[in-house]
């Protein structure tokens, strides 16, 4: 499925379209005000790119957005707010205070959203909004309270993606080759050691 924003105004307001071509099949829906919907998607599926253009088109428009990448430290998120004091708990203030009247929230990776006070923020963004895109993995990643939040959300799912290649495979595999080709059998244990060791290690550090 591909999925595409689109801005159509009507005298002085504007409003956001999402085209969905599908099967060969193409419909459109509006973002109506006060509505959230969640595009998840995996890896190369264009969910980030579509946020991105999202914003583009709506900025356009001469709309407003704010803009959250899940995956940052909240610090990231106000830093063009240092002027206004050092503490983050200062700049977050100003931040949630001098919020646009009427603004489009786009969030990216929101099923990093699991730290409390990320949530915290973000749940105040949602009440705030006039609508919101949300862009995740997978809708059952993301934290119970935010599902409850969006729980009437449409969905939007542009795939799983593609895994990105282990070359480590074909590494290990080269060195068990080399080593009984020498005549080193038991140094094939060792190889097949060092692969296993290497892929706990990589399955243990996901989240």
């Amino acid at each position: 499925m591909r999925l595409y924003p689109k801005i159509q105004r009507i005298k002085d307001k504007a409003f956001l379209y999402l085209h969905r071509y599908n099967n060969g099949k193409h419909t459109t829906e509006i973002l109506k005000v006060g509505e959230s919907v969640i595009v998840e998607g995996g890896p190369s599926t264009g969910k980030t790119s579509f946020l991105q253009k999202t914003i583009q088109k709506l900025e356009e428009a001469g709309e407003r957005c704010v803009f959250i990448n899940a995956t940052l430290p909240t610090g990231d998120w106000v830093k063009e707010y240092r002027l206004f004091g050092k503490n983050l708990d200062a700049r977050l203030d100003y931040f949630t205070r001098t919020l646009p009247e009427k603004f489009y929230l786009v969030i990216d990776n929101a099923e990093r959203l699991q730290d409390s006070r990320k949530l915290e923020i973000v749940l105040s963004l949602l009440e705030k909004a006039r609508s919101s895109v949300i862009g995740c993995t997978r809708y059952s990643y993301l934290n119970p309270k935010l599902k409850v939040r969006l729980s009437k959300s449409k969905v939007h799912s542009l795939g799983t993606g593609t895994d990105t290649f282990d070359i480590t495979y074909f590494v290990i595999a080269i060195m068990i080759t080399v080593v009984a080709l020498i005549g080193a059998h038991h140094l094939v244990f060792l190889a097949a050691a060092f692969r296993y060791i290497f892929q706990g290690t990589r399955a243990g550090g996901r989240k």
